[in-house]
């Protein structure tokens, strides 16, 4: 049985919480204008049967075509995100890991720690 309606847009990546009530969704092919696949992330939470975005879409305006969500994961509790961003420099194998926090007030709080790989 489906829970809540279709997400349109994403699915290269999913992840869910333990209980089931908070997702973590991937595009790293999304264009965001620039005719470039950019990539981004969402996180959504169930509410009364539908899921609701929270917070603001994840990805990375430093450089195009990064691939940003092509690898996400999500704690068991929902509360830690992980996002990928594969080529933080366009067309190279320099990447990041941003790893955010789900506030109580279910924003997506700053980044509080960046992982970088060479």
């Amino acid at each position: 049985m489906q829970i809540g309606a279709d997400i349109i847009g994403f699915g290269t990546t999913v992840d869910i919480s333990d209980a089931g009530n908070i997702i973590l969704v991937g595009s790293d092919d999304y264009d965001n204008g620039t005719g470039v696949g950019n990539g981004r992330a969402r996180a959504y939470k169930l509410i009364c049967g539908n899921w609701m975005q929270i917070g603001e879409d994840i990805y990375n305006l430093s450089a195009n075509d990064n691939r940003t969500g092509l690898d996400l994961s999500l704690s068991g509790d929902g509360t830690t995100i992980a996002v990928s961003v594969p080529e933080e420099i366009s067309g190279t194998t320099n990447g990041k890991v941003y790893i955010m926090q789900l506030s109580s007030n279910d924003l997506v709080s700053e980044i509080f720690m960046v992982l970088q790989y060479l």
